[in-house]
């Protein structure tokens, strides 16, 4: 799974914590880093309801949508 963090000009977000947690109670699945240009990748995932949690300094911390990974 891979996406990109941007402001709301569009501008990229670098070094925003981008957690993915599972839907059903907020446990911790993978954490990682937006890289400069704001893109961040979580690999090797299972299944399941997901949602993503994304908090950096001077900005309000946001949650996704749950959404499904598949295989």
């Amino acid at each position: 799974m891979q996406g990109r963090i941007i402001e709301a000009r569009g501008e990229p977000i670098a070094f925003a914590n981008i957690l993915l947690l599972t839907a059903t109670d907020s446990a911790f699945v993978k954490g990682e880093i937006s890289a400069v240009n704001g893109t961040f990748n979580f690999s090797q995932l299972s299944p399941g309801s997901c949602r993503c949690e994304v908090s950096m300094v001077g900005f309000a911390t946001i949650q996704s949508a749950v959404f499904q990974l598949k295989d």
